[in-house]
């Protein structure tokens, strides 16, 4: 068996870092190609880095590595065609859950939408928390920068469209509900199990439904002469819960908000009034 000088010099660069008593990276296996290469997320690393399969060591005999897999690492340094690239290895499999690339750090934390987020992920929202939070992280810290992380005080967390329930749209004002994570990686706070609260109450209309179909009805508004369409099951009860379809019945209270699409009106972000609420009585209607 003989080795090629980058393999030799990959052991050796190894068996440096052995010694010096170096600590191996901890991150989860994101892709695989063709069982001959892949990327890593590191825990602690921004960006993934890429593996061999075949610096991975200590699987059983048919087992592989595949997509999800947690794994410790080494990194190096080489230059390839004359760029400089990292690359992990050294790979061992470890237990599941060993890994935390997302932390919880608040749970059912109350906020108000004060930016939107973009509709293709491009770029966050900002929820405004209600009770500031003070996070902790040396416990989540990279222990090779040798660094003691100092504590973070949160007063907004950010708020990403795919992190939000599909029949949801925000709009500024909301009022939310949610879990408040951090992405480690990327040192990234973020909302995450997000429920409505309420909506911004100023400039919804409030109207009944008046007809139900298969999977579209019509409402009919109190201040507009036309009947609004909208879609059976983008419809939110009063706690901002969805609405089974099949639950929603000619007559009830909505309040909703308008937008035009193709030149025509639409009822969008639709919510149930709760049931007993007067119709006459505005700061118990809009909700």
């Amino acid at each position: 068996f003989v080795q090629s000088k980058r393999s030799r010099d990959t052991t050796l660069q190894v068996q440096r870092m052995l010694e010096a008593g170096a600590v191996q990276e901890l991150g989860v296996v994101t892709t695989v190609k063709n069982q001959e290469f892949g990327f890593i997320q590191g825990q602690d690393r921004k960006d993934e880095v890429y593996f061999k399969v075949d610096d991975m060591q200590g699987l059983d005999e048919n087992e592989r590595i595949k997509e999800g897999m947690e794994v410790e690492f080494f990194v190096i340094t080489e230059i390839i065609k004359g760029k400089v690239a990292d690359r992990a290895v050294h790979l061992k499999k470890l237990k599941p859950g060993t890994v935390q690339l997302e932390i919880v750090v608040g749970e059912g934390n109350c906020a108000t939408v004060t930016s939107l987020p973009s509709a293709d992920d491009g770029y966050p929202g900002i929820a405004k928390l209600d009770q500031a939070i003070r996070v902790s992280l040396d416990q989540y810290n990279d222990k090779s920068e040798g660094k003691k992380a100092q504590d973070t005080v949160l007063e907004q967390v950010d708020l990403w469209q795919r992190c939000l329930p599909d029949e949801l749209t925000v709009k500024l004002g909301d009022r939310l509900k949610f879990h408040t994570h951090f992405y480690r990686p990327e040192k990234l706070f973020f909302a995450r199990d997000v429920q409505l609260l309420s909506f911004f109450p100023v400039g919804r209309d409030k109207g009944v439904i008046c007809s139900v179909r298969e999977n579209f009805g019509f409402i009919s508004s109190e201040s507009r002469r036309s009947d609004m369409y909208f879609r059976l099951n983008q419809v939110i009860d009063g706690a901002g819960k969805p609405v089974a379809v099949q639950q929603l019945k000619v007559n009830m209270a909505v309040t909703f908000d308008v937008v035009e699409e193709e030149g025509k009106l639409r009822a969008v972000r639709v919510q149930l009034v709760s049931a007993g609420a007067d119709k006459s009585d505005d700061d118990r209607y809009i909700v």
